[in-house]
């Protein structure tokens, strides 16, 4: 048995043969700056820290001295996890007078979103960044340069650090005021040179919102961008509830979406229609050319492929007019059933009841739902080998009714939305949640009916 001392598990201390810690900035190393200031990583005590000072041929510029210090007195008021931390202001021998800040071992923005990052990962970083902008603009500070390559997001977590506020500004202060932006970035009212709020942020944010997310947030990006700032949102807390109503009325919607889908598929599977014995009965029918067992195979051939389309053999006969009578009433009723339900929706519109866009979306459902069951009884009264055609017309119908509506979306407002900008009160947010459960419970009831219908 080995020695107790011995045992792999006791942990020690490495022995080093030199262990030094400085008081004082070492090791120096220039990091990337293009604009009026020098940066430089070094260490002292033991740990990273980024040095911010002028250039050479900016360092006697009474001006940009000034610049140097309203960012310091600026950010040292600032403590978030999601802004760079600032510790003071100091002579060093090597960078003359600079800020001391944090080192962030990361990447700029721009450059993980080259790295196609997940959604979630996106998400996160959209919530922190919002956070930050929201704790800035709290203490009174524009950042008035935000863009990517000031967004540094770490390696290790992908949090989130806005960095460079050189172009800040504050209503504390009444000095270096002058106009200051990215181009790309800057608000209308930035390039006009007008007084800025909170909201010139707001619109570059909008911008960075729209590369995170191209497909997706567009309705809040595009309130975010809006040239006239009064018509932008307020806040970023505002813009964050905003972007978590989107997601809260997908999940409360999920479900409702999910049967919604089924019974689209299921109304898609009808086209192929229940499959039928291509067996041709022989009958004495006057008038009509019998296919006689020693027929040309080729006509035989022609006659079954024919009918495996749903389609007439050119052939007369009392049986198949019958049949024919039967599809055109089925597919004449198919189209009063599609012209009862939508005009009874377009009656609904045009009367104002719907007030808010999840009522909207939930009667659309519905009315998808009553066209696919009506779909199924006519089709039950048409002839199995007809029922080709029947389902042309009934698909035709349900993809018209199925996209006419879209754009009535955006004419609605969401109550989620309004109630998260505390535009609602709790009451009436309820009273709504309970009326959208109400629609919930009449589409699972139309699910059900679906189903029975088609089982039939």
């Amino acid at each position: 048995m080995k020695n107790s001392t011995e045992d792999i598990s006791t942990s020690g201390r490495v022995e080093s043969t030199e262990y030094h810690v400085s008081e004082y900035f070492t090791e120096h190393s220039d990091l990337p700056s293009k604009s009026y200031c020098r940066l430089s990583k070094a260490l002292r005590y033991g740990k990273w820290f980024v040095l911010k000072s002028l250039k050479p041929e900016y360092a006697a510029d009474p001006v940009y001295q000034g610049l140097l210090e309203k960012e310091f007195q600026l950010m040292v008021q600032l403590n978030h996890p999601n802004v760079v931390r600032v510790y003071g202001m100091e002579e060093d021998p090597v960078m003359g007078h600079a800020i001391v800040m944090e080192w962030v071992d990361g990447r700029t923005l721009q450059e993980m979103l080259e790295e196609h990052p997940s959604e979630e990962v996106l998400r996160g970083v959209t919530k922190q960044l919002l956070d930050a902008l929201g704790y800035c603009h709290a203490h009174q500070i524009i950042h008035r340069d935000l863009k990517p390559s000031n967004i540094l997001i770490t390696r290790n977590g992908n949090n989130v650090k806005v960095i460079d506020f050189g172009l800040s500004d504050s209503d504390g202060f009444a000095v270096l005021k002058d106009p200051a932006y990215t181009k790309s970035y800057a608000s209308p009212e930035q390039l006009a040179g007008e007084t800025l709020d909170c909201r010139t942020d707001l619109y570059a944010f909008g911008l960075i919102l729209r590369q995170m997310f191209p497909n997706k947030y567009r309705c809040i990006a595009r309130k975010c961008v809006q040239p006239l700032k009064e018509k932008r949102y307020g806040s970023a807390a505002l813009i964050a509830a905003a972007l978590a109503g989107q997601e809260r009325r997908k999940r409360i919607l999920l479900w409702g979406l999910v049967i919604l889908v089924l019974a689209a598929l299921l109304v898609g599977l009808l086209q192929i229609g229940k499959p039928f014995k291509e067996t041709i009965v022989r009958q004495e029918v006057p008038g009509a050319m019998p296919v006689a067992a020693g027929a040309d195979t080729t006509e035989k051939e022609t006659f079954q492929d024919t009918l495996s389309r749903g389609t007439l053999p050119a052939v007369s006969s009392p049986t198949l007019q019958s049949d024919e009578n039967l599809l055109k009433k089925a597919e004449d009723d198919l189209r009063s059933d599609y012209d009862s339900i939508t005009n009874a929706f377009n009656k609904r519109i045009q009367n104002g009841e719907f007030v808010y866009r999840e009522m909207f979306q939930w009667n659309r459902t519905i009315a998808i739902y009553q066209f696919s069951i009506q779909t199924q009884r006519r089709k039950a009264q048409v002839p199995a080998p007809l029922r080709y055609s029947f389902q042309e017309l009934g698909m035709s119908l349900y993809a018209k009714l199925n996209s006419q509506y879209v754009e009535y979306d955006e004419r609605y407002p969401s109550f989620v939305e309004l109630h998260n900008k505390k535009q609602l009160s709790e009451e009436e947010y309820a009273r709504l949640n309970e009326k959208t459960l109400e629609y919930g419970e009449e589409v699972k009831r139309l699910s059900y009916l679906l189903n029975e219908v088609a089982a039939e």
